[in-house]
C-alpha cells in the first residue's frame, strides 16, 4: 500500500504547482489517519524521554496479556487485572483541604461474594496483610504486624465519631465480631501469649492509657439512643460466666464463685444478698446460691445442709423463725457436745470445711448481751 501511494504522489507532483499543493494536503490527511487509527507495534519501543497520550478515549493503553513495569519487571498487571509487586512498596499519599466532602480512603478494597464463592479456601477479605519470615534476629524495639493502623492527629479533632488507630465495624447482625483474634497455624501446637495485648513505646514520664479496656460510651450526638449497652453482659469468660454492669452502680458476676489466693480488701459494706427461706420441715436444707437464710416456722431438727456446688469456705448466716434445733452430736454439723436449740430471731453462722458445717458464731436473742 505504501508503494502504491508513493507512485501516486510522484505522478501528482510531476504535473505542476497545483498538483504540489494537492499532494501536501493529501500527505497531511494520510498522516492524520495513521495517527488516529489503532496502531500495532510488533517490536520494542525505547525512549529516554516520556510517552504522552492525548487520546480522548477512556482506554489509553490496552494490553492483551501481561504488562510489566519497572527496570527489572518487578510490577506486573496480568490479563485478569491482578497487580503484582515483587519488590518495593505500594503507597498512596493525599492531602484533603478544608471544604473537601465525602468519604475518602487512600487505599480501599471492596469485595462482593455471591452464593458459595470461595469454596474451601480460608482467607477472604477486602484487604489483607501478611507478615512472613523465619528466625528473625532484629532485637530493636520495633513493630512487626500483618496490618498496622496508626492515628497521628496532633492538635485537635472535633468529630463526635470514632478516633482510632484501627476500626472494625459490623453493619448487620450476620457478623459475629467487629474485631476477632484467631488462633491459626493448624500444623501443630502453638501457644501465643495473648489474644489481645498492650505494649508501650513511649518513654515520656506519666504517659499512659486512661483505661486498659473501655466498654462505656455515652450517647453519640446525632444518634438518639446510642448510649452503649449490652444484650447479655459486658464480658463473657471462657467457661460461660459473665460480668455485667447493666445496673448502674452494680457489678454482677451471676452465679460465679469468686476466689483469690491473696487478701481481699473491702472498703465498702459487705452485702450477703437477698434473704432466702428454707423449705418447711426440711432436715437438710438446700443452701445453693445464697448466704443469708431464714428458717421456716415449723419446729424441726436440722442435721446437715446440702446443695450443688458447695466448696470449702462457704459461709451461711441463718436466722431462726421458730424452734429450730441443730444436731451437733451425730450429723454433718459441728458445734460442741450438746444439740443447740434456737428460738425465733436467734442467729447462727456456719462455715463449710468440705465435709461438715462448723458453727463459728451464734447469737441467742434471749441473752443479756450487755
Amino acid at each position: 500500500m505504501i508503494k502504491t501511494l508513493k507512485n501516486l504522489f510522484s505522478r501528482i507532483v510531476g504535473r505542476g504547482p497545483i498538483s504540489v499543493a494537492l499532494s501536501v494536503i493529501m500527505s497531511v490527511l494520510f498522516v492524520t489517519v495513521l495517527v488516529n487509527a489503532a496502531t500495532t507495534i510488533s517490536t520494542s519501543i525505547t525512549t529516554d524521554g516520556k510517552v504522552t497520550s492525548n487520546y480522548a478515549s477512556s482506554t489509553v493503553l490496552s494490553v492483551n496479556n501481561t504488562a510489566y513495569f519497572g527496570g527489572t519487571a518487578t510490577t506486573t498487571i496480568d490479563a485478569s487485572g491482578d497487580i503484582s509487586v515483587a519488590a518495593g512498596e505500594v503507597g498512596a499519599s493525599m492531602t484533603r483541604a478544608t471544604g473537601a466532602t465525602g468519604s475518602f480512603q487512600t487505599i480501599w478494597g471492596d469485595l462482593t461474594y455471591e452464593g458459595a464463592a470461595g469454596g474451601t479456601s480460608f482467607y477472604h477479605a477486602g484487604v489483607m496483610g501478611n507478615f512472613i519470615g523465619a528466625d528473625l534476629t532484629n532485637t530493636e524495639a520495633v513493630a512487626h504486624a500483618g496490618v498496622i493502623g496508626k492515628y497521628s492527629v496532633t492538635t485537635g479533632d472535633d468529630i463526635v465519631g470514632t478516633k482510632a488507630g484501627l476500626v472494625g465495624e459490623l453493619e448487620t447482625d450476620i457478623g459475629d465480631y467487629a474485631v476477632a483474634a484467631i488462633l491459626g497455624g493448624d500444623g501443630g501446637e502453638i501457644t501465643p501469649r495473648a489474644a489481645f495485648g498492650v505494649q508501650y513505646f513511649n518513654s515520656t514520664a506519666a504517659s499512659k492509657f486512661d483505661f486498659g479496656l473501655d466498654l462505656f460510651h455515652a450517647e453519640t450526638t446525632g444518634f438518639t439512643g446510642s448510649a452503649v449497652e449490652y444484650g447479655t453482659a459486658d464480658i463473657r469468660l471462657q467457661n460461660g460466666e459473665t460480668i455485667s454492669n447493666s445496673t448502674d452502680g452494680t457489678i454482677n458476676f451471676g452465679s460465679a464463685i469468686l476466689t483469690t489466693t491473696g487478701q481481699a480488701t473491702l472498703t465498702g459494706e459487705v452485702n450477703l444478698g437477698a434473704v432466702s427461706t428454707f423449705t418447711d420441715s426440711d432436715a437438710t436444707p438446700d443452701v445453693t446460691g445464697a448466704a443469708y437464710w431464714n428458717t421456716n416456722t415449723t419446729a424441726v431438727t436440722i442435721t446437715d445442709f446440702d446443695g450443688a456446688g458447695l466448696s470449702d469456705g462457704d459461709v451461711i448466716v441463718v436466722v431462726s423463725k421458730g424452734a429450730i434445733t441443730y444436731d451437733v452430736t451425730s450429723s454433718g454439723i459441728i458445734g460442741g457436745t450438746t444439740d443447740i436449740v434456737t428460738a425465733a430471731s436467734d442467729v447462727t453462722t456456719f462455715i463449710y470445711d468440705g465435709t461438715d458445717w462448723r458453727i463459728i458464731a451464734r447469737m441467742d436473742t434471749s441473752d443479756d448481751l450487755n
